[in-house]
């Protein structure tokens, strides 16, 4: 018995040591600490990776962790310290065993409650809404992007105070805190005032950031706005070159976006199309810059909600007037007059603006833009030579007297009505008419009889464009948008001509009279080719965006198009074409975006079209990833990886303009036929901005395009062609491919806190085009400008006096004859003329492009007229580039070679306006 108890009692001791140890252990463990960082990462992982930790024995049921995410900074906490930060608001919690083991269970707590965050983004001054506002959680858990009324929704947010940023190009980002309680439905305005720097209008591309950069989650400072010239420049759309993949700035040409034809892309005005975005020949924008407030480019990649165009999108806004207080502005300069008048009524809530422009040519002509319009306005020997059917001699000829009138004018309306503060009404009008016309008599210098020539080369745009939209925030998850739409384009061009026996025959009618004012008067009765086209497209469609949480959101549409077309042209150069067509199309997308995590984003959707009477549906599938980094070691950057297919249903043809002494170099006609195979492409594109600093932006992207189905203009088909077959499509154009590839590269960098900004740019772009018809062969485009050089400098010398610098280099370019050459003569069996061939246009290439322009802005501060006085030196090394060459007889006249009497040629270029220095006033009320 006695042992017995003493090996109870041994016993006993033995287990209190051990369970002392354990107890001491336990107590070692609990005062040890960890650190941890976990940003979107699952549950599971999450889990897995304390119980790792030395010492932690932690066990769990992977099946209830499903679709929990953690964003948690843990700094040393002890493990259930840690444990409570990782399942805080969740159906979880823990549990210790008395082994030490953590054990993690569903929550008997009630499930945490959500709501909801809805609101607007808007300008403070102006009270315009900022479509593409970034709206993000501080801690990276979940955001969202403002729609075209500003307007953005968080949808089943946790109850609980959240940290949210609001930020946009050109604007100090706002950082707010907002307290969601269970079952709210909260909403609230945001106003961003603009930055220091402004320059009108911003432009927008569309690669948003995920998450704001570093730099910007501080609201006290400023972000640095795109770079766009002054208002005081000919227009928007010359800024537009500014941008990767967009090419425009020489004169009389198009703009191309990313390789593509002119027609792969579409203007729009408050997203409404318009047909003819220039004025003036392409010099200039067809739109008043001071009625403009914001501008939108999509490129290679754009989403499902955008439409169907096989290149990309550029969309203006109207500035509408500001919600308090009555503005007005007057400008001039020598080329044109500028006024704009804005207001407000009814307590803020009525927004009015108008805006209007016009040419000042009838009073005063510019002297350097009117010398190199009498240049470019020479009469083409061999086209001369070939449309009057003339032998022998061909004649050299000089400009005896000429005439241009160039008038264009524009006017803006537009307003908008704020039935509260989530609904609104807005609408827009706009009425802009641009016409240009040369007389031109021409004498040869080089033949004896002296031949003369009179021409009229005439054209006239009218662009009508209206549009009324009612935009809803119904509840802080659904966003409502409805549209209705018209817009219609009207060209008429005439080229009228008299050959020297018509103007011989007219000079002995009346020889008392000028024979220039003889010839202007009877030029109605002279041989013309007429060329006509008009487009009216009316359009009503609804949008509906829905978020289901903060990091999830749907949206869809549908689009009902009625569009109405009909070319004629009547035949002095080519046969007669003539189509007359209705089309009626319904089209509708769907769209997910989705946050896999705080800074990576999935977007992926469809558009389906009918096209009546065709009763096709085509589909148009798209997607894009995008991978966001706040802070690495290297800086903050955003790459945006998208691609799909790409439809397109209306569709733009540009006819070579062939007469003699022909101004503008092509016209356009629109076409959609629902019988063709509807053209098609497969676009690809990758988009890095890259942040190293906050004063230092590097943007970069590539595009790859390949079009199995394209249409360009056949000039088969316009010259020679059977005379049945004048009706649709095939009496002017022909099927083909077209593959394009290329990227670009921006630099843009501040200091001296931003009073010194540069700019420094390269495009890079290829694209060929399958030309069998016309040469037997694949050709580089005849619009491609392979490489493109910029550089831009912005300096605030003072308070008062800015200083911008700019240089534009493009190398590279080919077909360098007029187009008309390549078109036109070769068809007729003139493939050659003075050892010059124009069956290899490849190897036609012009001289590099070179220019410096300087502009100085003078605003005094405290003026209450706010005048500013701009000065542009454009061209101030007063380069003459090329635009194109045409042959001439040469000096020498004719030359023997065996025995034959052959012409003997030398290349004459048509060159860009030299040194052309510009004033423009401004005052604002």
């Amino acid at each position: 018995m006695r042992k017995r108890v003493q090996k109870i009692i041994i016993l006993l001791f033995l287990f209190g040591l051990t369970t002392s140890s354990e107890s001491e252990a336990r107590g070692a463990d609990e005062k040890k600490t960890y650190t941890f960082d976990f940003t979107g990462e699952s549950m599971v992982r999450v889990l897995e990776h304390l119980g790792s930790q030395e010492g932690v024995d932690l066990i769990f049921d992977p099946s209830i962790l499903k679709g929990y995410e953690v964003y948690a900074r843990i700094r040393d906490n002890t493990m259930e310290e840690a444990l409570s930060s990782v399942l805080k608001d969740t159906s979880l919690d823990y549990i210790v065993l008395s082994s030490g083991t953590y054990v993690v269970i569903r929550s008997s707590r009630r499930d945490p409650a959500y709501g909801a965050f809805a609101g607007k983004v808007y300008d403070a001054q102006s009270g315009d809404p900022l479509p593409g506002a970034t709206v993000m959680l501080a801690d990276a858990s979940g955001g969202t992007a403002s729609n075209n009324a500003g307007h953005f929704s968080l949808g089943k947010m946790k109850s609980g105070s959240y940290d949210i940023i609001f930020s946009y190009v050109g604007y100090e980002p706002v950082k707010i805190t907002v307290s969601i309680s269970p079952d709210e439905q909260h909403r609230q305005e945001i106003a961003l005032h603009p930055a220091r720097i402004e320059f009108s209008p911003i432009v927008v591309t569309d690669h948003l950031p995920l998450i704001p950069a570093a730099h910007m989650l501080q609201t006290d400072q400023e972000t640095a706005a795109e770079w766009v010239s002054g208002p005081g420049a000919p227009g928007v759309i010359q800024d537009l070159s500014l941008f990767r993949g967009v090419q425009h700035g020489l004169p009389l040409s198009d703009i191309h976006m990313q390789g593509g034809q002119s027609g792969d892309h579409r203007f729009f005005l408050d997203d409404v199309p318009v047909y003819q975005p220039y004025s003036m020949g392409r010099l200039y924008s067809a739109f008043s810059p001071y009625a403009i407030g914001r501008v939108s480019v999509e490129k290679a990649g754009f989403g499902v909600s955008s439409g169907s165009y096989i290149a990309g999108k550029i969309n203006m806004n109207h500035k509408h007037g500001s919600y308090a207080g009555q503005h007005g502005l007057v400008q001039a300069d020598p080329l044109n007059t500028n006024v704009r008048l804005s207001g407000s009524a009814l307590n803020g809530d009525l927004r009015l603006m108008g805006a209007f422009r016009h040419s000042f040519w009838d009073w005063f002509e510019e002297p350097v833009l009117s010398d190199a319009i009498s240049d470019w306005d020479l009469v083409d020997p061999l086209t001369y030579s070939l449309v009057t059917g003339s032998d022998g001699e061909t004649p050299a000829f000089q400009t005896a007297s000429d005439n241009t009138d160039i008038r264009y004018r524009d006017l803006h309306l537009s307003g908008d009505y704020q039935f509260d503060r989530y609904r609104s009404l807005s609408f827009s009008l706009y009425h802009g008419q641009n016409f240009v016309e040369t007389d031109l008599l021409a004498e040869s210098g080089n033949s004896a009889p002296v031949q003369r020539m009179y021409s009229r080369d005439g054209y006239d745009w009218q662009n009508i464009l209206s549009q009324l939209r009612y935009e809803w925030l119904v509840t802080p998850r659904l966003d409502l948008h409805f549209q209705a739409s018209y817009s219609s384009n009207r060209l008429e061009h005439s080229y009228a001509m008299f050959d020297d026996d018509e103007i011989s025959r007219r000079a002995e009618s009346d020889p008392g009279q000028n024979l220039f004012q003889l010839l202007v008067s009877g030029a109605d009765e002279a041989p013309a080719q007429a060329d006509q086209n008009i487009i009216r497209h009316a359009t009503v469609k609804t949008d509906l965006e829905y978020s289901v949480s903060s990091d999830f959101s749907l949206s869809g549409g549908v689009r009902l198009d009625h569009v109405n077309s009909e070319f004629d042209l009547a035949g002095l150069f080519y046969l007669p074409a003539l189509n007359e067509q209705a089309s009626r199309l319904v089209s509708t997308y769907v769209n997910a975006d989705r946050r896999i995590s705080g800074n990576i984003g999935v977007n992926i959707g469809s558009r389906f079209t009918y096209f009546d009477p065709d009763q096709r549906i085509y589909a148009e599938p798209r997607g894009s990833i995008q991978f966001d980094r706040t802070s690495s070691r290297t800086g903050y950057w955003s790459l945006k990886l998208s691609g799909g297919m790409y439809r397109q249903f209306v569709n733009q043809f540009q006819i070579t303009n062939v007469g003699p002494s022909s101004l503008v170099p092509e016209f356009q006609v629109w076409y959609h036929d629902d019988g063709i195979d509807q053209p098609l492409s497969y676009n690809t594109a990758a988009d890095l901005v890259f942040e190293p600093s906050s004063s230092t932006t590097i943007r970069l992207d590539t595009y790859l395009k390949i079009q199995p189905v394209a249409y360009i203009t056949s000039y088969h088909n316009l010259l020679l062609a059977d005379e049945a077959d004048r009706q649709g499509i095939n009496s002017f154009a022909e099927e083909t491919s077209l593959r394009a590839y290329g990227g670009g590269v921006r630099i843009h960098q501040s200091l001296m806190d931003d009073d010194l900004q540069f700019l420094v740019g390269y495009d890079l772009s290829r694209t060929d085009i399958d030309y069998d018809t016309q040469f037997g062969r694949t050709l580089p485009a005849p619009w491609n400008e392979p490489h493109r050089l910029q550089a831009r400098v912005l300096g605030h010398v003072r308070s008062d006096l800015s200083v911008i610098a700019r240089w534009q280099g493009i190398y590279g370019r080919k077909w360098g004859f007029r187009q008309s050459y390549y078109d036109f003569l070769t068809l007729h069996n003139v493939s050659e003329a003075g050892g010059y061939s124009f069956m290899n246009p490849e190897d036609d290439r012009l001289a590099a492009f070179h220019q410096v322009d300087l502009s100085l802005i003078y605003s005094p501060s405290r003026d209450p007229l706010n005048l500013e006085i701009r000065v542009d030196l454009i061209n101030i090394l007063n380069r003459r580039n090329e635009i194109d060459w045409s042959l001439q007889p040469a000096d020498s006249g004719f030359a023997q070679q065996n025995d034959a009497e052959v012409s003997d040629f030398e290349k004459r270029s048509r060159r860009m306006p030299g040194f052309m220095p510009s004033l423009s006033i401004k005052l604002g009320l």
